[in-house]
């Protein structure tokens, strides 16, 4: 289509159709085409190309994991689809919207906008579509572990595919489904599933299908502890030159064939398989994989009586699973942090749109000002051409004198003239009659005139009265709306803090029966944090200003709540502060308050002994368009090999370093007499 168009329509389209094919495969070739496309359909301005090689480029950066540029591309897709308002196509930038935070671990959000398309491909009545969404939406809550509304949302796709003939999406969930049994652990029902899906892959000869469904199969025996019946498969798979090229399948066959071979107690066999495995790459998440591998191969290992292997194997089984909770909690916060941000722009946006309103009445009541004064300016020169008759008509009457007296003066003189000057004298007559007729008719369109400017006047002060009423209603509403989400906003801030409360509680349950010192520390620490975040938005629905946080007030709190957490006795450490009093944007304290509650916690724990009495000095002031933060304490001071860059299994420092990246800042650690940690700020907002 590309190398036959003959307009530029045309070529727009095959280049934004060739971007979208090649998304997933080859990316950066699929972007080559899509900039193409893009400069193409702008210069011809053509909005239904433009949505659609925006949505296009989108999809190619989440391929490449430049999930911020895809962001971006999908809010320019939105902004024209709004504008031309095609509803179809808004339900796939919304379902494309939705897989986007899918690969970022954001599920909360994806969900979000899979409602959103649900909402329009229900409207739309695409069934193709709408069976793709259900199908999707099980998918997230499958990951979510709410395997009843998984279920749910995988059979409504199924039916929708079966409706329309789709025989390979009914093949796709009928293997969700068995998935989703296997998950579940309810192996027998998810080896009839695959067992029928090995049958009908075969028949259509759909290899990798095939090799995808025995693979699922062999895993659920190996779950059972069938290992034998598993190895029967898993060596068919094995000897299949076809499974190595088939990316999804061959590294879990090697990690389950090391699985059955511990089972079968091979142990020999499984380090040599196991070991393989390491240098493969797995679908999922990394850190799972490599947690199971590593168990695996400790198990192996100890049954060989290959002590010192186990031992490392079962560290490094540890380090993985350890790093398996560590990203959890940081993709709840990233997803707390982005449903937070989503709830914010979509207010702000409603703002925008009620302000752009008034805006545009009082544009409209501008015109009408400036109508009426065009009005009043033709009133005018109407009335200065009516002057101007009156003028003239007044001079017509003097000349009219003039040859009366003439006509006497000739009376006199010669009464041989008489005739002549009768004669004149009718013409004169005549004259007058037809001066009369005249001044009668500009007097009556006059006046015609003036009833019609009159009328045109009282129209307009009517019609301005009106316009005034009603931008007067429609102030009141957009002050009454204001109002509303103001409350609203509270009410928001006062739920969130709410629910991190209950996290904390949560925690807190949870770290009364783990007996284990470095899990309760995890625990405990992630409990903090989640309290410095809450007390960030009951600071911000107690008080007046909803976008700007009272930072001295928000700190001393802080601190607080962390000496109590500690239990930390006011005679044994001492606590100092000097913070300004500021206000500072929501964006700005969160990543301050997380910081602080590293340090301070850092503090309590490791830098004071218990002969020692303790001071911790906080300092947070605004100086030369920087934010100067200083926390220090007179404590035993770092290790002398020390250094915070080398610290890379610590989750606090990687979180202190992050936060000061993203705040433009510069990180200073002294350790002399007690530990100095300086922080300078340079990206930061103030609320007035």
């Amino acid at each position: 289509m590309l190398q036959t168009a003959t307009n530029d329509s045309v070529k727009a389209f095959a280049l934004a159709q060739l971007c979208f094919e090649l998304a997933e495969d080859n990316p950066k070739e699929a972007l080559v085409y899509g900039f193409q496309g893009k400069e193409i359909a702008e210069r011809i301005n053509n909005k239904f190309l433009r949505q659609k090689v925006y949505d296009a480029i989108a999809q190619s950066h989440d391929y490449l994991k430049d999930y911020k540029t895809s962001y971006q591309y999908f809010q320019k897709a939105l902004q024209v689809n709004k504008e031309i308002k095609d509803s179809s196509f808004l339900g796939s930038i919304f379902n494309n919207l939705a897989i986007s935070f899918y690969f970022q671990g954001k599920l909360d959000s994806s969900l979000a906008y899979h409602i959103k398309a649900l909402t329009i491909r229900k409207a739309t009545g695409n069934k193709k579509a709408l069976a793709n969404t259900y199908n999707n939406i099980g998918l997230i809550y499958r990951v979510k572990k709410d395997y009843e509304k998984t279920i749910s949302y995988y059979k409504q796709s199924l039916k929708l595919k079966e409706e329309i003939g789709d025989n390979k999406g009914v093949f796709n969930t009928l293997n969700n489904i068995g998935v989703l049994h296997k998950n579940k652990k309810e192996y027998d029902s998810a080896i009839i599933i695959f067992s029928k899906l090995y049958k009908t892959a075969t028949a259509l000869g759909a290899e990798p299908a095939a090799l995808s469904s025995k693979l699922n199969i062999a895993m659920c025996l190996n779950s059972q502890g069938k290992y034998e019946e598993a190895l029967v498969l898993l060596s068919e798979l094995h000897n299949n030159p076809r499974t190595r090229s088939v990316a999804d399948v061959y590294p879990l066959m090697q990690l389950s064939l090391g699985e059955a071979f511990v089972g079968v107690k091979q142990y020999g066999k499984a380090l040599d398989k196991l070991t393989e495995c390491l240098e493969l790459k797995y679908p999922g998440d990394r850190y799972e994989a490599l947690a199971e591998i590593h168990r695996l191969l400790y198990v192996a290992a100890e049954n060989s009586n290959k002590y010192p292997i186990a031992l490392a194997q079962y560290k490094l089984y540890k380090l993985y699973s350890d790093s398996m909770l560590n990203q959890t909690m940081a993709q709840n916060i990233d997803e707390l942090n982005a449903r937070y941000n989503l709830e914010q722009k979509e207010q702000e946006i409603a703002l925008l749109n009620k302000n752009s309103e008034l805006k545009d009445l009082q544009i409209k009541s501008q015109i009408q000002s400036l109508q009426l004064a065009k009005i009043q300016d033709l009133q005018r020169q109407q009335e200065i051409a009516l002057l101007s008759k009156n003028s003239e008509l007044k001079d017509l009457s003097l000349k009219e004198r003039e040859q009366s007296l003439l006509l006497s003066q000739s009376q006199n003189k010669a009464a041989a003239q008489q005739l002549s000057l009768l004669q004149k004298d009718n013409q004169v007559k005549g004259l007058t009659i037809k001066d009369n007729q005249r001044t009668k008719l500009l007097f009556i369109l006059g006046f015609i005139i003036v009833s019609i400017v009159a009328a045109s006047v009282f129209l307009l002060f009517y019609n301005k009265q009106k316009a005034a009423s009603l931008l007067e209603e429609k102030n009141a509403i957009i002050s009454k709306s204001l109002a509303d989400k103001e409350v609203l906003l509270k009410e928001i801030h006062h739920r969130v803090k709410n629910n991190l409360q209950i996290v904390s509680s949560l925690l807190n349950l949870q770290s009364r029966t783990i007996s284990d010192a470095t899990a309760l520390a995890a625990i405990k620490e992630g409990r903090d944090r989640v309290k410095s975040m809450a007390l960030l938005h009951q600071n911000l629905y107690q008080d007046d200003n909803l976008t700007g946080v009272d930072v001295k007030n928000y700190i001393e709190l802080l601190t607080q709540s962390l000496f109590n957490s500690y239990n930390i006795n006011k005679d044994a450490i001492a606590l100092s502060t000097d913070i300004q009093n500021i206000q500072l944007d929501v964006d700005t304290v969160i990543p301050i308050g997380l910081i602080v509650n590293e340090l301070i916690s850092n503090a309590l724990k490791y830098a004071f002994t218990e002969t020692e009495k303790g001071l911790i000095e906080i300092s947070l002031v605004q100086s030369s368009n920087q934010l100067l933060l200083e926390v220090k304490d007179n404590g035993k001071g770092m290790p002398v090999d020390w250094n915070y860059n080398n610290v890379s299994a610590s989750l606090g420092y990687q979180l202190i370093k992050s936060f000061v990246q993203k705040m433009k800042g510069e990180l200073l650690v002294q350790s002399q007499q007690g530990t100095q940690i300086k922080i300078i700020i340079n990206k930061y907002k103030l609320i007035a």
